[in-house]
């Protein structure tokens, strides 16, 4: 009997490592939330082992999906053509689930913040995408979260600590949502955002908060915090409870997060194999390199027209020349000069900047960022 469970048990583990080492290798990496998934999901909830096997071949359906979506919606006048006022109200823009690329979306949305109108936009997003959604949608400066984000890991010696963010991300998580949302924010996203999580024990896709009209702050936390919740990672616990109901990260589903007819802004990287190269071991100057990332593609799709579904600001009163070429378009706002010293002294930053990796230098939150450029 004794042998018959120890075998069990490294038939699963096997089974585990090489699901994740497909996952990794094979690629494309769809998100580091993905990969604990694997590891602990996998063998608490049997049940999902099935959409675990097809996330890797559905999820490049899925970013076709949204790529067609995405080129009918750009079958209309570019820069310069004012986009219908119905048109521009049936924006969604869509974050799906993405692991630590989660800084990168955090970057893609703070261009689009500062940019453009979103007031109009609805959002849907999944497990980390489902933060991107709420942030961008009460219109927090997302570099101003990333900033405050890497302070509470100081603060809890997150760089340093041997089991890393196993057990406690979850609750820090929800101390940061609780800082970094606003007052309003309820209001900001009543009847636009929309977070999937998957319900328990029917493992059915559900969008978050259930009551669309009616929402407080704390719901859109809790809504928030059940997309995100990775079994036992985020607290030791398998699931999350909102209510009567109970639920495990929306990004286990395969499907499509919005399958409508309405013109959308798609957040995913470009290539994530790619990125998870130059990325390396995560530490502060990876965190920033990937929120620059995210900035630098959307500021190349806002050249190439891909964004002209949106409204942008009006034009600022100051000069909004572009940067020279060598000048970098982010110019990270980090609190006082300590934080920024950090930054630099982290784990693979020297070498980074060395090698032309672009880390941009530090400014203190004086204000918005400047506009255009």
């Amino acid at each position: 009997m004794i042998l018959l469970l120890i075998s069990t048990a490294l038939f699963l583990v096997m089974k585990a490592f090489c699901t994740v080492w497909r996952l990794v290798v094979s690629g494309p990496v769809v998100g580091c939330d993905l990969v604990l998934k694997t590891a602990f999901v996998e063998r608490s909830l049997p049940a999902t082992t099935n959409f675990l096997r097809r996330s890797r071949q559905h999820h490049q359906h899925q970013h076709q999906h949204h790529q067609h979506q995405q080129a009918h919606a750009r079958h209309r006048p570019l820069h310069g053509a004012p986009v219908p006022e119905r048109e521009r109200e049936r924006v969604v823009v869509v974050f799906p689930f993405g692991g630590v690329f989660w800084f990168w979306q955090a970057g893609y949305a703070d261009y689009l913040r500062t940019h453009y109108d979103l007031s109009d936009c609805r959002f849907v997003g999944a497990s980390a995408g489902a933060i991107s959604a709420v942030l961008t949608a009460s219109e927090v400066p997302l570099e101003r979260a990333v900033a405050r984000a890497l302070e509470i890991a100081d603060d809890t010696d997150l760089w340093s600590r041997p089991l890393g963010v196993f057990f406690i991300w979850g609750p820090l998580i929800r101390q940061w949502l609780h800082e970094i949302l606003p007052p309003d924010c309820d209001e900001l996203c009543r009847g636009r955002v929309r977070m999937r999580a998957t319900g328990l024990p029917s493992l059915e896709a559900r969008m978050l908060p259930r009551e669309e009209g009616n929402v407080s702050k704390a719901d859109l936390i809790d809504a928030a915090m059940a997309s995100v919740h990775i079994p036992f990672f985020l607290d030791g616990r398998l699931c999350c409870q909102v209510g009567d109901d109970f639920y495990v990260d929306g990004g286990l589903h395969v499907r499509p997060l919005y399958e409508g007819e309405s013109p959308l802004i798609y957040v995913s990287p470009p290539s994530e194999q790619k990125l998870w190269n130059q990325l390396g071991m995560l530490n502060k100057a990876g965190v920033w390199r990937l929120f620059e990332k995210g900035y630098e593609h959307a500021q190349s799709q806002d050249r190439d027209g891909h964004l002209s579904i949106l409204h942008k600001h009006s034009p600022p009163t100051t000069d909004s020349s572009p940067p020279p070429p060598q000048q970098h378009t982010i110019r990270q706002r980090v609190v006082g000069v300590e934080p920024m010293m950090n930054v630099t002294r982290a784990a693979g930053a020297k070498g980074m900047l060395a090698s032309g990796g672009g880390l941009s230098l530090a400014r203190e939150y004086g204000g918005e960022r400047e506009r255009g450029g």
